[in-house]
């Protein structure tokens, strides 16, 4: 039977030593490995990743998808950490070609890496409720990953922004900036004194991407090559990075007042 992770339940596989696990592509995008293992909730032998993994991250990255770089990340830092905690890392399997990374969406990929884990007898990991589902009929040995619901949880952008911020504004090697009061009579301030390096940048992207994976209230709505347009919550924020732009830049707007038809000059 599959596993299932809930708001308030363990995480399977916690204080239980597994053989070999075969994460799909949903598993790494969101570093749910990583995080679980450095928090000595999930003990492992092998990770196995599947070259279609990679090569869908890949493709995704030459996209300019944040999900790809997320993914990517995340395979370094398992291969990092792999020596501290004892597992080895391994990657198996041939690399698709172009036509099944086009048809990811359709279960191309998913179902190369079922396979993987039907031959290795390993247990797959996944946060696809349609992958368990399919790998557990076929009697697959599967862990399902799904995310708590986080809303009542603070944002990561709310500390930057208190009741009279219109928009928050972080570029790398540069201090953040903010525009308070409201349209018409506002100011453009500097909110920290500490300036904020690439890589601080680039952890706040990403733990705002994570974020609008995990919650019901947020979305990745475009993603282009060297941007990402997301809704979180009632912020809307736009992620800008290399080529589009010098290096890695955050904007975030927020409404700051609610009007009603009354409130407008209407004549």
């Amino acid at each position: 039977m599959a596993k299932t992770e809930k708001k308030d339940s363990k995480f399977a596989g916690k204080n239980q030593l597994l053989n070999k696990i075969i994460p799909d592509t949903s598993i790494i995008v969101e570093g749910i490995l990583s995080k679980r293992i450095e928090k000595h909730e999930l003990k492992l032998k092998m990770i196995i990743i599947h070259e279609a993994v990679i090569a869908e991250l890949e493709a995704q990255a030459n996209r300019g998808r944040e999900t790809g770089h997320l993914g990517l990340e995340d395979i370094k830092k398992l291969r990092e950490i792999s020596s501290k905690y004892k597992f080895d890392i391994s990657f198996k399997g041939d690399r698709p070609g172009d036509f099944e990374i086009r048809r990811a969406k359709s279960g191309e990929i998913d179902s190369v890496i079922r396979n993987l884990a039907l031959v290795e007898n390993g247990t797959l990991i996944t946060a696809d409720k349609v992958q368990a589902t399919v790998a557990e009929s076929k009697g697959i040995s599967v862990i399902l990953y799904e995310f708590p619901e986080e809303e009542d949880k603070p944002l990561i952008l709310e500390q930057f922004f208190d009741d009279n911020t219109m928009s928050v504004h972080i570029k790398e090697d540069c201090v953040p900036r903010a525009k308070k009061g409201i349209p018409g009579a506002w100011e453009y301030v500097i909110i920290s004194n500490n300036k904020l390096d690439g890589d601080d940048v680039k952890n706040l992207a990403k733990q705002i991407t994570e974020e609008a994976g995990s919650r019901k209230d947020g979305f990745v709505e475009i993603e282009r090559r060297g941007s990402t347009i997301i809704q979180l919550s009632n912020f809307r924020i736009v992620i800008t990075r290399p080529p589009f732009a010098d290096g890695y830049e955050i904007t975030a707007v927020r409404p700051v007042k609610h009007l009603s038809l009354g409130d407008y000059s209407i004549t």
